[in-house]
């Protein structure tokens, strides 16, 4: 709003303007600093954890898959760090883990950070 004659702005609008912008550039930093934490980020290591007790005695503690529980099942393990498995999202991931595919059964007793944990650590075992 400009004042007729003057060309000037209100003093209460200038401040208005002022406290605006400075509450979108704080909540745009706080947005940055939640986003980029690392308290959020998923946990490969805490996944490792989770794998060795849930996971390994079927796919080996290498992701390559224990032949022997596989002849025992009649099935062929996909080693974890192969394209087709490390092109998969983590929600595809994810959805395997918790619902089941194939002859793999659901994995229970786990919290949706465990699963989260586990993605991580797969990826880690992805082909370099």
């Amino acid at each position: 709003m400009r004042f007729p004659n003057t060309g000037s702005e209100p003093v209460f609008e200038r401040s208005f303007i002022m406290k605006t912008t400075s509450l979108a550039i704080l909540v745009s930093a706080l947005l940055v600093i939640v986003t980029c934490s690392p308290v959020f980020a998923q946990d490969a290591a805490a996944g490792k954890a989770v794998y060795a007790k849930k996971c390994q005695a079927c796919h080996a503690a290498d992701g390559n898959g224990n032949a022997g529980m596989a002849t025992a099942l009649k099935v062929e393990f996909k080693p974890l760090s192969s394209d087709e498995i490390q092109k998969k999202s983590d929600a595809d991931l994810k959805k395997v883990v918790t619902a089941g595919a194939g002859k793999m059964k659901a994995v229970t007793g786990t919290t949706p950070e465990d699963i989260d944990n586990v993605v991580a650590y797969l990826r880690t075992l992805k082909k370099k």
